[in-house]
């Protein structure tokens, strides 16, 4: 079972990404986040996931930077997927 957490401030994004992975693969676990101070408890108490779908652009904090924190919790073994509605009327 892979383990996929998906980062975005956008609520219409955020459940839309949800739901169109959720659609499509049955032996996923999904969690969702809408703010970057949720990531650090999540990794004390999960660890890093299999696949992390990032915004580049949360609020205040860099995606990117985000990114590599998580991914070096997993030995850099997380695969990153990012993408953008920066400047996109949603």
């Amino acid at each position: 079972m892979y383990r996929i957490w998906i980062l975005d401030d956008e609520p219409v994004f955020l459940k839309g990404l949800h739901e169109k992975i959720a659609a499509q693969f049955s032996d996923v676990r999904i969690r969702l986040f809408s703010s970057a101070d949720q990531v650090p408890c999540a990794l004390e108490e999960a660890g890093a996931p299999d696949i992390l779908f990032m915004d580049i652009e949360l609020g205040r904090t860099n995606g990117i930077s985000l990114a590599d924190m998580i991914c070096a919790a997993s030995n850099f073994t997380t695969k990153v997927i990012y993408f953008t509605a920066y400047g996109m009327r949603l």
